[in-house]
């Protein structure tokens, strides 16, 4: 089919918009009639539609500015925003409003995440460390053992609080929540990990002194790495910062062991595996009828270990790259790990 020139398409239009019929524009310009009316209808379709319904209430620089308050963390609730805008905009919405501008720009309500405080040192070390080990690859990360405590309870704690972010992007200070410790009714259990799987768990009576922990290394830690037939010699052990940790008398235990230790940066739960670990043993946990009394729970404690296989270990591991890459990306910041 011939196509019309762009120019008569043009003056077909304007004559349709000025209340011409299609007879009398096909005589003025020289075409035939359904030409015509066919390009005057194409030229009315493409006219903007007078919009139906309500206009909205939120216009794009109210939308902005509701986004930039919890964007920056002044409003954590649908109903914090609606205070806000009344209070100081003068705007009266309902929250369903609100929740609605927030969809539309890309936010959603999360729960907040529960995040050790970083301070400007703490961060300023986990740069430091993803500096330092930027260049392993996986094979450096597979002689890693990695160890620390946790605490389970008989019953899990609840207090959950929401807030706004955009999916995929780095956590900021106000959407985390400060981690709380638990004191009766638990057990604290000391367990490492390795890529070829699980090692000893071991339940910790008391508080973890530098004598204990020692006691520990040498029964728990010794023993997995000879169960996996390797040298000490080619192995990195990690640990945090614990008090006991970091004893001089620990220190000299190392040495004598011939065990290297890896440098780690304080206040960062988020670099390492075994704290998936302990989340999926804690899942599992709370799918069994929960336990009568401590000694109940420990032995659920260890069947649940115990059926941690060699993949789990394996992918959490593989993952290191990427929670460098995170660390990095939140300029020593707080990651979705």
């Amino acid at each position: 089919m011939k196509s019309t020139p762009k120019r008569t398409q043009i003056r077909v239009a304007q004559l349709a918009s000025e209340g011409k019929s299609s007879r009398d524009i096909a005589a003025i310009l020289g075409i035939s009639q359904s030409t015509a009316c066919r390009l005057a209808r194409a030229s009315t379709n493409t006219s903007p539609r007078k919009r139906m319904g309500r206009p909205r209430k939120l216009d794009p620089y109210d939308e902005k500015y509701l986004c930039r308050l919890v964007s920056t963390g002044k409003c954590g609730t649908a109903a914090e925003v609606q205070r806000e805008l009344r209070n100081y905009a003068g705007i009266i919405v309902s929250t369903d409003t609100i929740m609605r501008a927030l969809r539309r720009n890309g936010y959603r309500s999360y729960l907040k995440k529960k995040r050790p405080q970083l301070k400007k040192t703490h961060r300023a070390d986990r740069r430091a460390f993803v500096r330092r080990h930027s260049s392993w690859e996986f094979a450096d990360w597979c002689r890693v053992v990695w160890s620390d405590e946790t605490r389970i309870c008989l019953k899990g704690a609840d207090g959950r609080e929401r807030c706004f972010r955009r999916a995929g992007e780095p956590l900021r200070d106000h959407q985390v929540t400060p981690t709380v410790k638990h004191g009766a009714g638990s057990i604290m259990v000391w367990g490492c990990m390795l890529s070829s799987g699980v090692g000893n768990l071991c339940r910790v009576d008391g508080g973890l002194d530098a004598e204990l922990y020692q006691r520990i290394l040498d029964e728990d830690l010794l023993s997995s790495i000879e169960w996996y037939g390797l040298e000490r010699s080619d192995i990195i052990f990690q640990q945090d910062n614990a008090s006991s940790h970091v004893a001089a008398s620990t220190r000299q235990w190392f040495q004598n062991n011939r065990i290297r230790v890896m440098k780690w940066p304080a206040q960062s739960p988020d670099l390492n595996p075994i704290e998936h670990l302990w989340d999926q043993l804690k899942r599992t946990i709370r799918t069994l009828p929960p336990a009568k009394d401590l000694d109940e729970l420990w032995e659920q404690v260890q069947d649940a270990w115990g059926s941690t296989n060699k993949a789990q270990c394996l992918d959490l591991v593989r993952s290191m790259p990427r929670r460098l890459r995170e660390i990095r990306k939140a300029k020593g910041g707080y990651t979705r790990y």
